[in-house]
């Protein structure tokens, strides 16, 4: 019919190599590429691919992505896409986040993507990925999560607005750090690009929306007599105990949990050892947000077939019933890699390929045409399907970072890492423990004046050294 066709191979670098350097995958388009085609076992003949072009894109080698044998290349015309240089990049972020901001507060405006962009900089020169650290990988998407943080705070004056970038770049950049060095040194390069007298001020700067919009939290006991009675408001409508010890860890933790699923297309990976409060704090977190959490129920018998209707499910109910949703899963959960394949797609795309039905598709189209506008095109209904897709379900992972498996999931699924927002769990610190332990014996009347949780505290400290 005289038409063209032009099909792209994304991530066309990402199927992993063998020991002789080459891919089965990528072999199999080279293979149709070089020879115009292949060969039909049924018939015998050679059968042509006419009119056909094909664009690959890779990503650079490494971090998940593969070099290309010769073979291969030598069949593309190959065209380099740099980054964008400085100017472009805050160009970009100065007229998005200029839109939120007050216009009297523009210069403060360039100046926070100018620090944002200096401070990328800095880390990806300075903190670099090692087998023990393999999530300390950096790119322009930072930026964005540090822009979109900050246009969901309304600054009155320019403190507030320093005030803002310090924090929204600190949960972008310094929660995922594992150590006190790196900690220390992220502050100082954040006193190096704003400042020492702004930085040290600004160190312990809380933002967190608990009910009264997110702005700065400095009555910490206020805060606290306000979580406490959200749990005590969540074990009353769930019908279960929930009895949580609000240490200044767990209330930090709790705030960037909390500023994750407020913020629109936001997504989270809880980094810790087991027992450390991360499903807890989440489960807590989406309750305030009156978010309903779905966590699958694991078992021998769960496999791809009953992961994919969960989340088909999970689709339906959030494009076309407009419910806020989130996706908890822990790295146990996490039986096959084809469902972190499946939970990148949503990532990256809002959808799954191949997983709606035509029934579903059928039923999705009646719903956001009825809600919508009737006279929309199938194709625009499906497409305002995956951007509520997008809107309203929430991802949250919870992964030990110990072992290969760990480190070999995120280099093969980079989105897990560039799409996400991480959050570095160490372990609890002593005072946290003590509270813990005066929690569990305070209903023990036997023991009210003996000093049994200093005891226990030091018990654990002792056996773990």
């Amino acid at each position: 019919h005289g038409n063209r066709l032009a099909f792209i191979l994304d991530d066309i670098s990402m199927p992993t190599c063998d020991a002789f350097g080459v891919s089965a995958p990528v072999e199999v388009v080279r293979q149709v590429l070089g020879q115009r085609g292949f060969w039909n076992v049924k018939k015998l003949m050679l059968q042509l691919i006419e009119d056909t072009s094909c664009i690959g894109v890779a990503g650079v080698p490494g971090n998940g992505s593969y070099e290309l044998t010769p073979r291969m290349t030598s069949l593309f015309h190959l065209l380099a896409v740099p980054d964008y240089c400085a100017e472009s990049t805050a160009k970009i972020f100065t007229t998005l986040l200029a839109t939120s901001w007050p216009h009297e507060l523009f210069t403060v405006v360039t100046e926070a993507v100018q620090f944002t962009t200096d401070i990328l900089g800095k880390v990806t020169s300075t903190i670099l990925p090692v087998p023990t650290k393999p999530h300390y990988v950096f790119s322009t998407h930072d930026v964005t999560k540090v822009i979109q943080g900050l246009m969901q705070v309304v600054p009155c004056c320019a403190e507030d607005a320093y005030k803002a970038w310090c924090h929204e770049a600190t949960r972008v950049f310094h929660d995922r750090l594992v150590d006190g060095q790196d900690r220390e040194w992220w502050w100082s390069a954040v006193e190096a690009t704003m400042g020492a007298a702004w930085a040290r001020t600004m160190r312990h700067t809380m933002l967190g929306d608990v009910g009264s919009g997110y702005v700065e939290q400095e009555n910490k006991l206020e805060l606290g007599e306000r979580l406490a009675a959200l749990q005590r408001e969540y074990s009353n409508t769930m019908h279960t105990t929930m009895d949580l010890v609000f240490f200044a860890d767990a209330v930090a933790h709790l705030l960037r949990v909390c500023r994750v699923l407020r913020m629109p297309r936001a997504n989270a990976l809880l980094l810790g050892v087991g027992g450390s409060g991360r499903r807890s704090l989440t489960t807590l977190g989406a309750f305030m947000y009156k978010l309903k959490v779905f966590s699958p129920r694991t078992s021998t018998s769960y496999g791809m077939l009953e992961f994919r209707q969960d989340l088909k499910n999970l689709l339906l109910e959030a494009g076309c019933e407009n419910k806020g949703l989130v996706l908890l899963m822990n790295d146990s959960q996490i039986q096959d890699d084809a469902m972190l394949e499946d939970i990148c797609s949503i990532l990256v795309t809002g959808e799954v390929p191949y997983l709606m039905s035509t029934d579903d598709i059928e039923y999705i189209v009646a719903t956001i045409g009825k809600a919508r506008d009737a006279f929309m095109s199938q194709k625009a209904m499906l497409r305002e399907f995956t951007n509520c897709c997008k809107d309203n379900l929430k991802i949250v992972l919870t992964m030990s970072p110990t072992g290969e498996k760990y480190r070999q999931r995120l280099r093969m699924f980079p989105p897990l890492v560039a799409l996400m927002t991480l959050d570095w769990y160490n372990e609890w610190p002593r005072d946290a423990l003590l509270g813990v332990a005066k929690q569990a014996v305070s209903s023990i009347q036997a023991v009210e004046h003996l000093p049994v949780p200093q005891l226990c505290t030091d018990m654990h400290f002792d056996v773990k050294e």
